[in-house]
């Protein structure tokens, strides 16, 4: 069985439209706190819970770091969060 954060991730690299998961599959991604992110921000918020630094982050995605950084600030927003730890915890709770 694959699992979730595999799925999720690739969805959010857009690598598998979500109509084409299994129902059970799409309704385990949806219900994730990150179905509220769009695809860029589940690869930062990925990125950060893989202990990558902004200027990685960037670099990998091939955008500014404080591109990177305005995208943080979206992720903290959607998911209530106010620091880099609290979303890598959040991240592995729901994986």
């Amino acid at each position: 069985m694959v699992s979730l954060s595999t799925v999720s991730r690739i969805v959010a690299q857009q690598e598998l439209a979500p109509a084409e998961l299994p129902d059970d599959l799409l309704e385990m991604v949806m219900q994730s706190p990150f179905a509220s992110l769009s695809p860029r921000e589940q690869q930062i918020a990925s990125a950060v819970a893989a202990g990558q630094s902004n200027k990685e982050i960037a670099r990998q995605l091939t955008i500014s770091p404080w591109t990177v950084a305005s995208h943080l600030r979206q992720i903290f927003a959607k998911l209530g969060v106010s620091k880099r730890l609290e979303l890598c915890s959040l991240w592995h709770r729901a994986r």
